[in-house]
């Protein structure tokens, strides 16, 4: 309800929105699957998703806006940064940054690429459209992660620092949340590497840098 609750001051034209709740789902499987499902029911150019426990400040959509409505074949996607709330601002945005660069290095060693954030991120369902029939919603992974794995040399991925999403303390307070975290991203990276390694990647992203225009 908060996420909701913070699309009020939003200058929305027209939208489908989707509401996931993840406390009913036990088996880890059905918060994915409705999640894939609103994403190809999406008949607007824009998917934009966050979490149930973020915030969207009023300049969220705007944002989203701007990035993805550039003349760039190559943008397919953008995410932003975070401040855990309730508390502090400045204690928050900084131990929130925190989190999402060690959360950005690891996973851009593995993705040759920063990676999506699934708490506020957005992308053109043109997109989502052309990589959605490889995915499947699988049990024990982070689907924002893996869906980062679709992106190609020749795509890219824009971070907007200025975009500044509240979401929960869960995330940095819970050890427990933590090691499930580690033991879901563990789980993807091996099941990917099997289809391609991490120095593959990173070399087909430096060749496609290289090649003339």
């Amino acid at each position: 309800l908060n996420s909701l609750r913070g699309l009020q001051g939003l200058d929305i034209v027209g939208a489908e929105i989707v509401e996931v709740a993840p406390a009913y789902d036990h088996a880890e499987i059905t918060g994915l699957a409705a999640a894939h499902a609103g994403y190809d029911a999406a008949s607007h150019e824009i998917i934009a998703r966050c979490d149930a426990d973020s915030i969207p400040p009023s300049s969220w959509l705007a944002r989203i806006e701007r990035q993805l409505a550039a003349e760039d074949d190559k943008l397919v996607a953008v995410t932003g940064g975070g401040r855990f709330a309730p508390g502090p601002r400045a204690l928050g945005r900084s131990l929130c940054g925190l989190y999402l660069g060690l959360y950005g290095l690891a996973s851009g060693l593995a993705l040759a690429h920063p990676p999506l954030w699934g708490s506020n991120m957005a992308m053109r369902t043109s997109w989502w459209n052309r990589v959605s029939p490889r995915l499947a919603p699988l049990p024990g992974i982070h689907d924002d992660f893996e869906l980062s794995f679709e992106l190609q040399p020749h795509e890219a991925i824009a971070l907007d620092r200025g975009s500044v999403m509240p979401v929960s303390w869960r995330a940095a307070v819970s050890p427990r949340r933590l090691l499930a975290q580690q033991r879901m991203a563990r789980r993807l990276l091996l099941r990917r590497w099997e289809q391609e390694p991490p120095w593959e990647r990173h070399r087909r992203r430096w060749a496609e840098r290289r090649s003339p225009l």
